[in-house]
């Protein structure tokens, strides 16, 4: 059930900035570390790795969200690689911990 919900919910790339810094956030620093972001990312990979094949294929991903070219899947350490690609590109300062500030500046760099 709680796999089940958090493939449901939204990822934290379609919150406000600070409603994802809630989300992510466990030590209550108001920002996101990169453990912080590896435990989420863990928790999503396996909530939307619906058949339990440690793979995610084209139909497990979330609707809206990049497939893979040629319809490939993704196992877990490209999932993890992916998203420390995407906390590197968000922490502006290098400080390995993104604040909400550095969201939304990223977000204003690129647009959807």
């Amino acid at each position: 059930i709680l796999a089940a919900a958090l493939a449901a919910t939204p990822a934290p790339s379609e919150l406000s900035p600070e409603d994802a810094i809630a989300a992510l956030d466990r030590d209550g620093d108001a920002m996101i570390d990169w453990e912080e972001a590896r435990n989420y990312a863990n928790r999503r990979f396996h909530a939307l790795d619906a058949n339990g094949n440690g793979v995610l294929d084209a139909a497990e991903f979330p609707d809206g969200t990049d497939r893979l070219p040629g319809g490939g899947g993704l196992d877990s350490r490209a999932y993890q690689d992916a998203a420390l690609a995407r906390f590197e590109a968000v922490d502006g300062d290098r400080d390995s911990r993104i604040s909400a500030a550095e969201i939304r500046a990223f977000r204003s760099r690129n647009p959807r």
